[in-house]
């Protein structure tokens, strides 16, 4: 009979320990998860400040730079040109070639082009519009309506590498599917107005 009751004292005390134990542990885990949730928010707000604009720059310096937005505009420059030098020059004669009621607009998003068809919504809706953001075309011609009539492209040797040559079939799938031509020119230093005759021919139609 003692050794019984002696055995039931210790089964006892041993739960009496793990729930101890186990408590603590839970204690534990709600102390941490409140200081990684502090933490969260800390680095949240950082985020935010960051977002702002004011990167690398200790917390006092982003509190400092929101009452004084003006204080970092003075990191920039103008650039000599919006577009490269072999653009520039085929910009010149494409002025030549495109006349009449037509704009052209240099490095222009495709965003700006297209935009997801009626009835994607959801993540089909964002997941087509992924597919164009972040990605332009050398030139834009428009009508005198500011509607899309041809688009064009310069390939220099970027093009030539693999993810880039899916990016430009990917874009040309895209344009031809809504109508608008993306016609491709070799990038050179030299051109003269006759290689750009497609365009001439392609907008003489158009009128």
């Amino acid at each position: 009979m003692f050794s019984q009751n002696h055995e039931i004292r210790v089964i006892i005390l041993v739960v009496n320990i793990l729930t101890a134990v186990i408590i603590g542990l839970i204690i534990i885990w709600f102390i941490k998860k409140a200081n990684e949730t502090d933490w969260g928010n800390q680095n949240n707000t950082e985020k935010l400040k960051t977002e702002k604009g004011y990167l690398s720059r200790g917390f006092e310096e982003v509190e400092e730079a929101e009452k004084e937005p003006a204080k970092y505009s003075d990191n920039y420059e103008k650039r000599g040109m919006i577009m490269s030098l072999r653009e520039k020059i085929f910009f010149d004669k494409l002025k030549q070639v495109v006349v009449g009621d037509f704009d052209i607009y240099p490095q222009v998003h495709v965003d700006k082009i297209l935009q997801p068809r009626r009835g994607l919504f959801g993540n089909n809706r964002l997941w087509a519009f992924r597919g164009i953001s972040q990605k332009s075309v050398d030139f834009l011609i428009v009508d005198n309506n500011q509607s899309p009539v041809l688009a064009i492209e310069l390939d220099d040797s970027t093009h030539e590498k693999e993810d880039r040559a899916e990016r430009d079939w990917f874009i040309e799938c895209a344009f031809k599917n809504v109508g608008v031509p993306l016609l491709r020119f070799a990038a050179r230093t030299n051109y003269d107005v006759s290689d750009l005759d497609s365009i001439r021919r392609f907008l003489t139609n158009q009128i």
